[in-house]
């Protein structure tokens, strides 16, 4: 029995060691990965700090762009009552607005469902296919339109005749308008860019604040989680004390009871050959080696029946003399044995004072890992108060940020309303031209936010994939506390880690993206600078025999201002062939048209050449004029000009 006990005992200590073992593994791994998160925790507050600075170099960038559109506004304002006449035809362009300002809000709510409607905003980009295709055949359809009246205007020229004279009048006037309204076409351009950016900079700090709320709350969840574990933990380090306690007064208790038992080993081996006189001093004995033996039994259960049925047999042998004989020559075999398992035993006594030892200094490195994550919960606090700390300043700058916010979007509206009121009576040709600028934009910011959407999916199947990691980590993990806790830091210091490395990407994706938009802004003026090119010839072209002159002497004055416009065509015939081609064999046709108009021509020519080279200013020599400032000089309010318009409708 006592070999099994000690047995068991043997056991058990092995087992011990074997965990011993692996703490003390676990806990140098957690020494590594302390000074590790240390260094990391160093970068991530360097990299906060220029976040912050950036934050403030965008926030003195937002305040200097108000300035100069406060500026803007007070100028358009002093021009607001020489420019009422210009109020009709961007009603049409308001609901367009209106109704792209609806379709932005839709999609701000469909984000939330990316991953059940991707389905769907694939179709939609099909749709969107289709309808650029559309928008093309209404492109062909509306030059043939063109050319349609064209041909009409031919049979108006001999009201134009009448008109030319006021409009020469109306140049000289609108020379000096021209330049103030090409300079404030200009500023209102690059007032719409700056607002333009300035919206996207700010829905992407938005979107970079909700996560930062959001990661706040996971990180609130975790510090609970953790906090309730060092509480089980520290349960489970006292029951842990307890237990290494209670086996070391067993120990002892043991070392004792072996000594003992040696004791009475040696008083039989002396009474052995004694008289029958001292078999009640042997059985005195005998009774004082059961005693200590019911000691044992107390302290193992398994000894408990087997010392009953001894005490039994010590009483049958007070009564019976004559049986203890024979059974003094079985203890003697009994003696011989217990020698053997003596020896045994005190072999495995020294092998457990070794392991005593061990024990012992395993006990000391806990202690020290108890100091250490100690040490640990107070850097976590230090870190969390911190994190506290900077939370709310980040909540301050967001009411900060969200105050300048309303208050860009309200100057934007006014100013919307007074680009409305400043562009309302523009011509046939600028109200086409500007249909055509708000399809393209939507049909690009269609095509931009569905890419966005494709991207945030992959995001979000790339973090949906981590979290699932963590989640097969903290099952993984529950089986051992102290594991579970350094596992967990670990993972939530690399979430942090790809965070960081996604805003860094996400900050390069939209540069690209930026400057992806600028080059199709380009793209798209080039294009507006061809038709405007087409439409400078078609006001330059005479409209009548009587008129076919005028081509020839402003081609002949103005050498200087052709040169822009032919590098410009040049430019986008690359982009736009088909327009160019069609604009140019009309373009052709109609002087081969006017050409073979005969002599009278030919003679209002060389009269109109004089009056025309003396009423022509030099300004307009001097370089290519901008669409707006062309546009703005061909559609001047006049009485003539309402009469022509009348005649049109009535012919």
């Amino acid at each position: 029995q006592l070999l099994t006990h000690s047995q068991s005992y043997q056991k058990e200590k092995q087992n011990l060691e074997a965990e011993l073992a692996d703490k003390t593994s676990e806990l140098d791994k957690l020494m590594e990965d302390k000074k590790h998160l240390t260094n990391q925790t160093k970068s991530y507050e360097e990299k906060r700090q220029t976040l912050e600075t950036k934050l403030a170099a965008k926030g003195s960038d937002l305040q200097k762009l108000l300035l100069e559109k406060s500026e803007s506004e007070k100028k358009t304002k002093s021009l607001q009552n020489e420019l009422q006449h210009i109020q009709k035809q961007l009603n049409e362009t308001k609901k367009k607005v209106i109704l792209l300002t609806d379709k932005e809000s839709e999609l701000e709510t469909e984000k939330q469902k990316l991953c059940d409607e991707l389905t769907a905003a694939h179709k939609t980009m099909s749709h969107l296919k289709v309808d650029v295709n559309s928008l093309e055949v209404k492109l062909r359809l509306k030059t043939e339109e063109a050319q349609i009246k064209a041909n009409e205007n031919e049979k108006m020229g001999q009201e134009i005749q009448d008109l030319l004279q006021n409009k020469e009048q109306l140049r000289q006037n609108n020379v000096s308008y021209l330049q103030k309204i090409t300079q404030l076409e200009s500023k209102k351009h690059n007032a719409d860019e700056s607002v333009s950016h300035l919206k996207a900079v700010i829905e992407d700090l938005k979107t970079k604040l909700l996560q930062e709320e959001k990661e706040k709350i996971n990180v609130f969840n975790r510090l609970e989680n953790r906090e309730s574990e060092l509480s089980k933990l520290n349960e489970e380090n006292a029951r842990f004390d307890k237990e290494k306690i209670e086996l070391l007064e067993k120990v002892a208790k043991l070392e004792e009871e072996n000594a003992a038992f040696n004791e009475n080993f040696s008083i039989l081996s002396s009474h052995r050959k004694s008289d029958e006189k001292r078999m009640d001093l042997i059985t005195s004995n005998l009774n004082q080696v059961f005693t200590e033996m019911k000691q044992l039994v107390r302290m193992t259960s398994s000894l408990k029946h087997q010392l009953e049925s001894k005490n039994i047999e010590l009483k049958q042998i007070k009564k019976e003399k004559v049986v203890l004989m024979e059974e003094l020559v079985q203890i003697k075999e009994d003696y011989e044995k217990s020698e053997a398992r003596k020896d045994e035993l005190e072999n495995q006594i020294e092998i457990m004072r070794t392991e005593l030892h061990k024990a012992q200094n395993s006990l000391s490195r806990l202690e020290q890992f108890e100091s250490e994550k100690l040490r640990l919960k107070e850097d976590l606090e230090t870190k969390i108060a911190e994190f506290n700390s900077l939370t709310d300043h980040y909540k301050r700058e967001k009411d900060s940020y969200l105050q300048v916010l309303d208050h860009v979007q309200d100057q934007v509206n006014v100013y919307k309303e007074k680009s409305d009121q400043f562009d309302a009576e523009k011509g046939s040709w600028s109200k086409q031209i500007d249909e055509l600028k708000a399809e393209l934009k939507r049909t690009k910011a269609t095509v931009v936010k569905m890419e966005e959407l494709e991207k945030n999916n992959a995001k979000l199947a790339s973090e949906v994939q981590a979290k699932e990691i963590e989640i097969y980590k903290v099952k993984k993990d529950s089986e051992r506390a102290l594991q579970q806790q350094l596992d967990q830091f670990k993972a939530d210091m690399k979430l942090y880690q790809d965070k960081i490395s996604q805003y860094e990407k996400d900050r390069e994706i939209w540069e690209k993206q930026m400057k992806q938009m600028k080059t199709q802004f380009a793209t798209l003026e080039s294009n507006l600078e061809e038709k405007e090119n087409f439409i400078k010839q078609y006001i330059k072209q005479p409209l009548s025999p009587y008129t076919a002159g005028l081509h020839n002497h402003s081609q002949q004055t103005s050498p200087t201002e052709e040169q822009p416009v032919q590098n410009q065509s040049q430019a986008s015939q690359l982009q736009a062939p088909q327009q160019s081609s069609q604009s140019g064999s009309f373009f052709q046709r109609m002087l081969s048209q006017q050409q073979g108009s005969g002599p009278a021509s030919q003679s209002f020519q060389g009269q109109y050449q004089g009056q025309y080279q003396q009423q022509t200013p030099r300004q307009t020599q001097a370089a290519a004029m901008d669409f707006f400032t062309l546009r703005s000089k061909t559609t001047q309010p006049s009485a003539t000009g309402n009469n022509y318009g009348s005649q049109w409708k009535e012919d």
